[in-house]
């Protein structure tokens, strides 16, 4: 390291130790849920009841499996990503990317026809313009088929 970059090293570490010490501290702050919270919780549960058509069975099955295959999906651009930029095709093939299901399909709440909000994480060589064009370009031959 020359000294300028120690010191940048240094800065991040120590901005790195700041956001996790403010991580920990917020986490300290929740409380536990108040009588009140638990008096809403039922009204929402009781309205969610009334309201909110939830999907079949048959059709949560078939959004697993999807979700299945878009995974897999994404694991293989991933690879392809990894081989494009110099990632040898032994190495290319133990990385993986991941997706962390969000929003209402995260929280169980199958709601009919709703959609699946998904973040998917992959290394730095699948780039954003990669994944809006030869991924959606993936994904929509699937469609299509």
């Amino acid at each position: 390291y020359t000294s300028e970059g120690g010191a940048m090293a240094r800065r991040s570490l120590q901005d790195l130790d700041r956001v996790r010490l403010q991580q920990k501290e917020l986490v300290r702050t929740f409380d536990s849920p108040t009588k009140v919270d638990a008096v809403l919780d039922r009204v929402l549960e009781r309205f969610a009841e009334r309201h909110v058509k939830l999907e079949q069975d048959r059709d949560i099955e078939r959004k697993r499996r999807v979700l299945q295959d878009v995974e897999k999906l994404f694991n293989d651009w991933v690879r392809d990503c990894c081989i494009a930029n110099g990632v040898s095709k032994r190495l290319a093939s133990e990385v993986k990317g991941k997706l962390f299901s969000s929003g209402s399909w995260y929280l169980g709440v199958y709601e009919k026809d709703a959609d699946i909000d998904v973040v998917c994480v992959a290394p730095q060589q699948c780039t954003r313009e990669l994944f809006f064009s030869v991924f959606r370009e993936k994904i929509q031959g699937i469609r299509r088929s």
